[in-house]
């Protein structure tokens, strides 16, 4: 969990990116960390997926957590008990999913449902995966991204890494992609 008081001049995604792989967030080779963050001041929040915890948290599952979960506390000014709420259910699905069981004493009194169907996964997987094949359809021509060798979007390289270069140590994994959600309130 970390909160800042701004992710300025960058998106609450490009921070939350640049964090995650500074911070080095999972373990190595597996890819299986997750970032809060909050900005109250912009009243902004992200939750980011490692690459490996990306089955376990979809992008839809990660939104209902942020929406349904931590924004309702937020609303009221209630930084602490969002994160917390939010924190242990995050956690509460990755234990579930290898069979670790959580500690009750720092659980939350009432957390409202989050949808565990797959069925919704499925489908948000399907409409995410058509969201990119048209914008980067209409940029490079249809399935233009998947041959990387071609000129367009992904042509030329990047450089600097802004204030985020460096190297942390963290955890070792660091690997995100993008993954997860995020919202305002």
């Amino acid at each position: 969990m970390v909160t800042v008081p701004t992710v300025a001049p960058l998106t609450k995604e490009q921070y939350a990116v640049k964090l995650f792989e500074r911070w080095g967030i999972g373990k190595k080779g597996k890819d299986n960390g997750v970032l809060i963050l909050v900005s109250p001041q912009e009243r902004v929040w992200k939750i980011e997926t490692g690459y490996g915890l990306e089955g376990v948290l979809p992008d839809i599952i990660a939104s209902e957590i942020g929406r349904k979960v931590m924004v309702p506390y937020f609303k009221k000014g209630e930084f602490g008990k969002g994160l917390l709420a939010g924190t242990w259910v995050v956690a509460s699905r990755i234990a579930k999913e290898y069979n670790v069981t959580l500690d009750v004493k720092g659980k939350p009194q009432s957390l409202p449902p989050v949808s565990s169907s797959p069925g919704r996964s499925i489908l948000s997987t399907i409409l995410t995966l058509l969201f990119f094949i048209f914008i980067f359809g209409t940029r490079m021509g249809l399935f233009g991204f998947l041959f990387l060798g071609r000129p367009g979007y992904w042509g030329g390289g990047h450089a600097g890494t802004g204030g985020f270069g460096g190297g942390f140590g963290g955890f070792g994994g660091g690997f995100s992609g993008g993954g997860g959600a995020g919202g305002s309130w």
